[in-house]
């Protein structure tokens, strides 16, 4: 069985779909935390950041921020996402 971190995995093909921030808005940047097999979403006009763990293909936080976040980076050292407006 595949997961979503299989390396092999067909690229093409859309394997899970979260709802994150406000359907209407859409989200903006993404980052990836391989080690912890998670992934941050930026919810632009939803001041907002949600965390999709993907071992379990599940949203397992929503973090609300003061300005809208546009892209994501994530720090290795801390393992904070790091967010540009």
């Amino acid at each position: 069985m595949r997961t979503p971190c299989d390396p092999h995995a067909q690229r093409s093909a859309v394997i899970y779909s979260a709802p994150t921030g406000r359907q209407d808005l859409g989200s903006g940047g993404l980052a990836i935390d391989l080690g912890n097999r998670e992934l941050y979403v930026a919810n632009g006009q939803d001041r907002s950041i949600s965390i999709i763990d993907l071992a379990q293909n599940v949203v397992t936080a929503t973090i609300p921020v003061a300005d809208p976040p546009d892209r994501l980076a994530l720090d290795h050292t801390t393992k904070h996402p790091l967010r540009d407006q």
